[in-house]
This record gives C-alpha cells, sequence and structure tokens, in this order.
C-alpha cells in the first residue's frame, strides 16, 4: 500500500498484477484530449485490466496480495523523483528502474530466475532443458541458468553478450522468428 500510495501522486500509469488480472489507473487527461493510448507494450493480451480511480482504494476494499507493481512516466525527472522516495520509504520490496520511464516493483527475493527454477522442479525439467528470453539487465540471471540463453534484437548491450543467441528485435516478431528457428533446427535429420 505504501509504494501504491506514493506512486499515485505521480502523473504516471499505474499497473498492480496479480494471478487473474491487473489493475490500472485512469491517467487524468486534458479535456481537448479525445483518447489515449493506454496499453503498453508489455501488456499480456490476453490478461484483463480492470482500470480504476485509485488503485490504492481498490485494492484497500478488495484486498489481495499483487504479484508485481509497474508504474510508467511521462516526465523523467517525475520518475527519478518517484524512485528515489519509493527506494527511501520502503523495505522488503525490490525497486529497479529497467527502461527510461519505468519502475518495477516486486517483492524482494523475486526474480525471473527463481521463478524458472520453481517451475522446472515443479515440471520436473532441468534448466538444460529451458529456453528464456530477455532483453533488460535483470534477465541476464535466468539467461545464464538455462540451456538456451536467448537475448532480444532490441536489448541491452550486457543481456545480448550473456546470451547463447540473438534474435531480432521485438519489432521484428523476435520471439516468433526464435521460435521457429529452434524448432526447425531440431526438426532437420542428419543422413
Amino acid at each position: 500500500m505504501q509504494i501504491l500510495d506514493i506512486l499515485e501522486r505521480y502523473p504516471c500509469h499505474i499497473r498492480v498484477w496479480n494471478e487473474e488480472y491487473a489493475l490500472g489507473n485512469k491517467v487524468k487527461q486534458k479535456n481537448q484530449l479525445i483518447a489515449k493510448m493506454t496499453i503498453g507494450v508489455g501488456d499480456p493480451l490476453f490478461y484483463p485490466i480492470h482500470f480504476v480511480d485509485s488503485v490504492c482504494e481498490q485494492i484497500m476494499e478488495n484486498p489481495f496480495a499483487p504479484l508485481k507493481i509497474q508504474a510508467q512516466f511521462f516526465d523523467d525527472l517525475e520518475q527519478q523523483r518517484a524512485l528515489s522516495q519509493l527506494q527511501q520509504a520502503t523495505k522488503g520490496a525490490h525497486i529497479i528502474s529497467p527502461a527510461q520511464g519505468r519502475i518495477e516493483c516486486v517483492a524482494q527475493g523475486v526474480s525471473k530466475a527463481r521463478s524458472l527454477q520453481r517451475l522446472g522442479n515443479h515440471l520436473q525439467i532441468s534448466a538444460n532443458e529451458m529456453v528464456a528470453i530477455g532483453a533488460e539487465d535483470y534477465d541476464i540471471d535466468m539467461l545464464q541458468q538455462v540451456g538456451l540463453g536467448v537475448a532480444m534484437g532490441n536489448a541491452t548491450k550486457q543481456v545480448k553478450e550473456a546470451a547463447d543467441w540473438v534474435t531480432r528485435s521485438i519489432e521484428q516478431n523476435g520471439v516468433a522468428y526464435m521460435i521457429k528457428e529452434v524448432f526447425r533446427k531440431q526438426m532437420r535429420i542428419n543422413v
């Protein structure tokens, strides 16, 4: 609640995810604007987002433990102020700014690498049998622990260096291209 209370003081898009849906705030807009794009590149297409006036109030009325809190800022200075305030005020949360204009908050110790480890244990799949795709620096641990670590074409330099393979960018359908290429190479018959 403390994270949301701080974020709602800034002009930003807020998303709070749980297992079934996400909550998003309605951003105050100028009267002369007819509409404004509210879906982002990172928003899942088949995951419902419920827009509310106050995410904080909605969670107080219908409590749930969020998996992740994300905020997209329109102004770099506002983002830096919010990030600084969050880092000073919150304990037990991992708060990062993985990309320009964005802040992400998860519980301390939560990571994609740990999630893959837990999923692998549950499904009895070794890390060597897994493929992971990433673009941000926080994806490096995940890419290094799997059998095939793939960096998106739009990934940071550090991610590309840590990956086994670099696919096309998100704009060039890099994930689909990577899947097609991996299966195509697996289907080759050696005579």
